[in-house]
C-alpha cells in the first residue's frame, strides 16, 4: 500500500513539475517572440518613415510601399492585442485572491453574483479573463511574424531604390507642436496625386486640361489630402496659381480670378453635377488658363469621376490596423502606452468601438491625454459603449453607419440632464466648412463636453455645438445640430441591464 501510495505521490509529483517547466518555457517563448517582432517593427517602420520623406514616381514602388504599411500596422495591431491578453491574463490572478480574501473573511455570506458586481466596481478588469482569446492572439503573433519576416526579406530591392528617390524639403520644427497636427497615413494616395501634379501636359493649343478625381466617403480626409499635396514645395512652384472653388459656384465662375500662367484649380462637389454645365465650365478653364493647368475634384460621388482624364484616387476608410495606432497615438501623445498598460488595454478596447471615426479619435485623444486617470478614461469607455450600444437597440446600426447615411445619431447616453430620462437627444450628421456654418447661435457646449459629462445643463429645443475643430490646413470646422425629443413611454416592466465591459 505504501508502494502505491509512493508511486502515485512521485507520478503526481513528476507532472507537476513538467507543468511548471512547461508554463515557464512558453513564458520565456512568448516574451522572446514579443521581442522579435518589436525588432521587426522598428526594421519595418524606419524604412516606411524614410519612404514618407521621399518622392517615390515609380508605381510599383509604391505598390510595395503600400504593402509594407499595412504589414507594419498589423504588426502593431497584433502587438498591441497581445499585451492586452497578458495584462487581463495577469489581472485574472489579483481578481481570484481578491475572491478568496472576500469568502474567507467578513464577506463570506455573500453572493457569487454580488461578490462579482462588487469586484467589478472596485476593480476595472473582467473575473474571468479569455484564455481562448489568448492562445488565439499568440497564435496569430507565430503567423504575423512570419509574413514581417516574409516582407523585410522582400524589401531589399525597394530600400536601395529609395535610396534613389529624392528627397522632400525638411518640415519645420512647429509643425509638430501639437500631437493632432499632422496627416496621418495616406502616404501612397498623396505621393500619387503629386505625381500626377507634376506630370507634363502636352504644350499645343486645344491640348485637353487634365481633371484628376478624388473620390471618397464621408469625413475620411480628402479635402486634408489634397491640400496637404497642393502644399508640396514642387507643387507650389510649378503652380504659380492654385484656386479653390465650390461646386455649385461653377455656372457663376469670375474670369478675373484666373490668370494665363499654369493654374491648378481644385473643385468640391458636395452633389452630382450635370454633363452640360461640366462641359461649359470645362471649355471655359481651357480658354482662360495657360497650358499645363490642372483641375482637381473632390466629391463623396463615384458618379463625378466620369469627368476624369487622369486614373482617379480613391480614398477609403482607415484600415482597424491603422486606425487603432492612429487613436492611440492621439490618445496618449507623448506618453508611453508601455508605461500604462492598464490604459493601454482601455484605448484599445475604445479604439476598436469607435469603428473608425475620424472626428471621434480626434476629440476623444484630444480628451484622454490631458487627463491619463484609469478611472477617467474608464467613464468614457462606459458612456461611449452605452451610446453605441443604445444606436445598436433602436437604429440597428453604429453611429458611423448613421452618419455615412445622413441619419440622426441618439446621444441621449451622453447626456448627464436630469431630464434625459423623459427626452432624447439626438444629433444630426456634422456640417463641415472653413468659414461661419452656423445657421443659428452656436451653444457653449462642445461634443467633447457631452461625452465626458461636463455639463449637466443643456439647452432645450434645438441647438448647435461644435463637433470638432481641426488643426491642419484648410482648418475645417464641423458643427452639428442636436435636437431634443420627448420620449413617449409604452408601458415598461423591467431595465435592460447595460452590457458588461470586458477588458
Amino acid at each position: 500500500m505504501e508502494f502505491a501510495l509512493s508511486a502515485i505521490t512521485g507520478d503526481l509529483c513528476s507532472r507537476f513539475i513538467t507543468y511548471l517547466v512547461n508554463k515557464c518555457t512558453d513564458r520565456w517563448s512568448s516574451e522572446e517572440k514579443l521581442q522579435r517582432l518589436r525588432l521587426l517593427l522598428v526594421r519595418l517602420h524606419i524604412v516606411v518613415e524614410e519612404a514618407e520623406g521621399r518622392y517615390i514616381t515609380n508605381a510599383q514602388m509604391l505598390l510595395q510601399l503600400r504593402t509594407i504599411t499595412q504589414a507594419m500596422y498589423r504588426g502593431y495591431s497584433a502587438l498591441e492585442e497581445f499585451r492586452s491578453s497578458q495584462q487581463i491574463q495577469a489581472q485574472r490572478q489579483v481578481n481570484r485572491a481578491h475572491l478568496g480574501m472576500q469568502r474567507s473573511g467578513d464577506f463570506s455570506q455573500l453572493s457569487q453574483s454580488k461578490i462579482r458586481r462588487q469586484v467589478s466596481i472596485s476593480n476595472p478588469w473582467p473575473l474571468i479573463a479569455p484564455a481562448k482569446q489568448f492562445r488565439k492572439t499568440a497564435s496569430t503573433v507565430n503567423r504575423l511574424l512570419e509574413d514581417l519576416e516574409t516582407a523585410i526579406a522582400d524589401m531589399k530591392e525597394f530600400v536601395i531604390f529609395l535610396g534613389g528617390c529624392e528627397r522632400m524639403c525638411r518640415r519645420p520644427n512647429d509643425t509638430y507642436l501639437y500631437v493632432d497636427n499632422f496627416m496621418f497615413g495616406r502616404v501612397v494616395e498623396k505621393q500619387k496625386i503629386i505625381n500626377i501634379l507634376l506630370q507634363d501636359n502636352p504644350a499645343a493649343d486645344g491640348a485637353p486640361l487634365a481633371v484628376l478625381p478624388v473620390i471618397g466617403g464621408c469625413r475620411v480626409g480628402k479635402k486634408t489630402l489634397v491640400w496637404c499635396a497642393c502644399n508640396d514645395d514642387k507643387i507650389r512652384s510649378y503652380y504659380p496659381s492654385i484656386l479653390y472653388l465650390k461646386g455649385d459656384k461653377i455656372r457663376s465662375v469670375d474670369k478675373g480670378i484666373f490668370s494665363c500662367a499654369r493654374t491648378l484649380v481644385v473643385i468640391e462637389f458636395v452633389s452630382d453635377v450635370s454633363d452640360e454645365d461640366w462641359e461649359d465650365f470645362y471649355s471655359l478653364m481651357a480658354k482662360w488658363m495657360g497650358n499645363g493647368s490642372k483641375i482637381i475634384l473632390i466629391s463623396r460621388f463615384e458618379r463625378i469621376s466620369r469627368f476624369a482624364t487622369a486614373t482617379p484616387i480613391y480614398l477609403g476608410s482607415l484600415s482597424p490596423d491603422e486606425y487603432n495606432y492612429l487613436f492611440k497615438v492621439l490618445a496618449f501623445g507623448s506618453a508611453d502606452p508601455t508605461d500604462h498598460p492598464r490604459l493601454a488595454t482601455i484605448g484599445y478596447k475604445l479604439g476598436t468601438l469607435l469603428g473608425g471615426l475620424l472626428l471621434s479619435a480626434n476629440i476623444l485623444g484630444y480628451m484622454l491625454r490631458k487627463d491619463l486617470d484609469v478611472q477617467f478614461w474608464l467613464h468614457i469607455l462606459r458612456r461611449y459603449t452605452e451610446a453605441v450600444d443604445n444606436n445598436l437597440t433602436e437604429f440597428g446600426a453604429h453611429p458611423r453607419a448613421l452618419h455615412e447615411e445622413e441619419r440622426p445619431a441618439d446621444i441621449t447616453k451622453f447626456s448627464s440632464s436630469q431630464s434625459a430620462s423623459s427626452y432624447s437627444l439626438r444629433m444630426m450628421p456634422p456640417r463641415s466648412g472653413t468659414g461661419d456654418i452656423c445657421t443659428r447661435e452656436l451653444s457653449n457646449v462642445t461634443f467633447g463636453d457631452l461625452v465626458a459629462g461636463s455639463y449637466t445643463v443643456l439647452p432645450q429645443g434645438e441647438y448647435q455645438i461644435m463637433v470638432w475643430e481641426s488643426r491642419i490646413p484648410p482648418f475645417t470646422k464641423f458643427v452639428a445640430t442636436c435636437v431634443e425629443e420627448k420620449v413617449h413611454c409604452v408601458g415598461l416592466t423591467g431595465k435592460k441591464r447595460p452590457r458588461e465591459i470586458d477588458l
